[in-house]
């Protein structure tokens, strides 16, 4: 489980480290999408917008469960457990409707240009989506991050490093290390 927790919170820490590139790439798609409304300007042809798909494990706490494991574990271990595997389980859940909002975006990849007031406002409503599957993801990160330390799996300088570089292999210099610190911005959670 531990191992299986410390990849949760390696793509989680990928995808709390992307956050400002998300956020600067669905700020670009609304102003191109304002601009349309409000001066019927063209949009250009965009570049993909990209939430990689994670795995968002759980099978060995499944299995655990299962044959009744849990039952030999004191109630404090436990319930740091539970709780740290209900984020890996929600994010899992999250996925395929946040991969529908990104799908209808990356339309704009190759069907820009002037768009017709129902195609416009179709794309709003999937702006709308994937911002908020992007707070509720990034949110759910951070606790999982947050729930593993409390188990003791805490990423390791090095594992830290090589998820910052596989984030900019893919979005570039927009990626920014997480502060574990606070939570993300936008959240509830950083606005309590």
């Amino acid at each position: 489980m531990r191992r299986e927790l410390t990849e949760d919170t390696r793509d989680a820490f990928f995808r709390l480290a992307s956050e400002d590139c998300a956020r600067r790439d669905l700020d670009r798609i609304e102003s191109l999408l304002v601009a349309s409304r409000d001066r019927g300007a063209p949009i250009p042809t965009i570049a993909r917008y990209a939430r990689p798909l994670r795995p968002w494990l759980g099978d060995a706490w499944e299995n655990a469960r299962a044959l009744q494991i849990p039952g030999h574990i004191s109630q404090r271990r436990l319930t740091a457990y539970s709780s740290a595997y209900f984020f890996p389980a929600m994010l899992r859940n999250v996925q395929p409707a946040e991969r529908q909002a990104i799908s209808e975006l990356n339309t704009l990849t190759v069907n820009a240009g002037r768009l017709a007031p129902a195609e416009r406002n179709r794309l709003f409503v999937a702006l709308i989506k994937a911002r908020e599957f992007d707070k509720e993801t990034a949110l759910a990160a951070w606790y999982l991050i947050r729930q593993t330390q409390t188990l003791g799996v805490r990423l390791s300088p090095g594992e830290r490093r090589e998820e910052m570089a596989r984030a900019r292999a893919l979005h570039g210099d927009c990626v920014t290390e997480p502060d574990l610190a606070k939570a993300p911005e936008g959240s509830s959670a950083a606005e309590s």
